[in-house]
């Protein structure tokens, strides 16, 4: 019967779905790895992707539980505490040919990253402090993640696919 199994799901983020404001950024692949990596400069830049959580009629509800991000910084540590968020766009107040507001919400988190540069990879894990599930699977929704990263003069970042980590209810 539907509304009574919790199924754990994990959904990696391709790359191509990264966003950054800021650097110089390339897709590389070696050996097999597949990486987003910023060339080293003094900059911040700002990354966002959107988590796409399947939203199905036949769901009773989904539940985000974190995103894991694996990283490495190597030649210099960054200069700051890296800075981390999700963010909730609610879409259902603008209508068709009428005008209306994106409602957004951020979802209350904490994470772990690291300005330490020392070439082993890392996982940063952005955690939802109190998952709670999101019912509206009619509603058109998108959860995005945004990161903020100082990076020093030296600083060359290489990402790997985050994946994000939810439950469902169905």
């Amino acid at each position: 019967m539907a509304g009574e199994s919790i199924v754990a799901r994990q959904l990696p983020v391709s790359l191509k779905d990264i966003n950054t404001s800021a650097g110089t950024w390339t897709y590389t692949e070696s050996s097999g790895q597949v990486t987003l990596d910023k060339t080293a400069a003094d900059n911040t830049p700002i990354i966002t992707f959107p988590l796409l959580i399947p939203r199905r009629n036949d769901q009773f509800g989904v539940r985000l539980k974190s995103i894991i991000i694996p990283y490495r910084n190597t030649t210099t540590n960054l200069d700051a505490e890296i800075t981390a968020s999700i963010v909730r766009n609610e879409y259902d107040a603008v209508v068709t040919g009428a005008t209306g507001d994106i409602a957004v919400a951020t979802v209350a988190s904490t994470h772990d990253g690291s300005v330490t540069a020392d070439a082993n990879d890392r996982r940063m894990v952005i955690t939802v402090t109190s998952p709670d599930w999101d019912y509206a699977t009619e509603a058109l929704c998108v959860y995005v993640a945004k990161i903020t990263i100082d990076a020093a003069a030296g600083s060359v970042l290489r990402l790997g696919f985050p994946v994000v980590v939810y439950d469902e209810l169905v």
